[in-house]
This record gives C-alpha cells, sequence and structure tokens, in this order.
C-alpha cells in the first residue's frame, strides 16, 4: 500500500512538473495555450494539496517528530494557493506573471524535494500498513470529490 500510494503522489508531483515546466517555455503570445495550462494546473494541485491536508498529513502530524515538518508542508500549500489566486487575476502576457510562475515554480518543486524525502520517510516510519491503505483510499476519494466540485 505504501508503495502504491508513493507513486500516485509522484505521478501528480511529476504532472505538475511538467506543466509548470511547459508553462515557463510559452512566450508572451501564447496567452490562450498559458490560460489553458495554467487552468489544467490549477484543477490538479489544489485538489490534491488539499486531499493531501485532509487525510495524508493529520496521522502524521499527531507524531512529534514530524509535527513541524507537516505545518510547513501545509504553509507551502497556503502560499501556493496564494500565489495561485494572484495569477488566476492577472494578464497572462505580462512580464510580471512569467515572474510570479517562475517563484511559483521554484515553491512548488521545494515542496515536492522536501515532501518526497522528509513526509514520505515519516509516513514509511510511522504509519501501518492498514492505515497507509486507509490513507491511499482516503486520498483518491477526496481528491476526485474535490475536483468534481471545482469543474
Amino acid at each position: 500500500m505504501r508503495k502504491k500510494f508513493f507513486e500516485l503522489l509522484h505521478k501528480d508531483h511529476e504532472f505538475f512538473r511538467t506543466i509548470l515546466l511547459q508553462l515557463k517555455q510559452t512566450v508572451g503570445t501564447e496567452s490562450k495555450r498559458r490560460e489553458e495550462l495554467f487552468s489544467k494546473f490549477k484543477l490538479e494541485i489544489e485538489p490534491h494539496t488539499k486531499a493531501e491536508e485532509k487525510v495524508f498529513y493529520p496521522p502524521l502530524q499527531e507524531n512529534k517528530e514530524f509535527y513541524d515538518d507537516v505545518l510547513e508542508s501545509i504553509e507551502e500549500h497556503h502560499v501556493i494557493s496564494l500565489i495561485l489566486g494572484e495569477l488566476d487575476l492577472m494578464s497572462k502576457q505580462g512580464d510580471q506573471w512569467r515572474a510570479k510562475l517562475r517563484v511559483c515554480k521554484e515553491i512548488v518543486e521545494h515542496h515536492i524535494l522536501e515532501e518526497e524525502d522528509k513526509i514520505f520517510g515519516a509516513a514509511t516510519k510511522i504509519l501501518s500498513r492498514e492505515q497507509m491503505q486507509a490513507v491511499l483510499k482516503g486520498f483518491v476519494r477526496e481528491k476526485e470529490r474535490l475536483r468534481t466540485s471545482i469543474k
């Protein structure tokens, strides 16, 4: 179960990296393409982060050793959400949008690295097979529920 859950999260993370790279590579005249890629990114990352916070992080947060790491991950999600909200309101053609996107990309990539290192390690260390199975089922269910409500 652990492996399956971590593979699922890693697959999401790879999707985020790919979309962010594609967004970064767009030029100023490709505002329609940017809009499409950005919408696709938001549609996937928001349910992912919220499902992690609701299902995956709480059992880890109960362990004092990993409490601060989990709080940091939650705060990184918050910062990502704030930046996405700002990007959403801005013209996709401007240099400012591209600069803010680069900042978002850096934060997302930093978060992914820390999560795959610290948080995955914490889960492997403290969650039982049964707990991981419950986390996997809950994460998939919650993510899909959130994706459906965003559309």
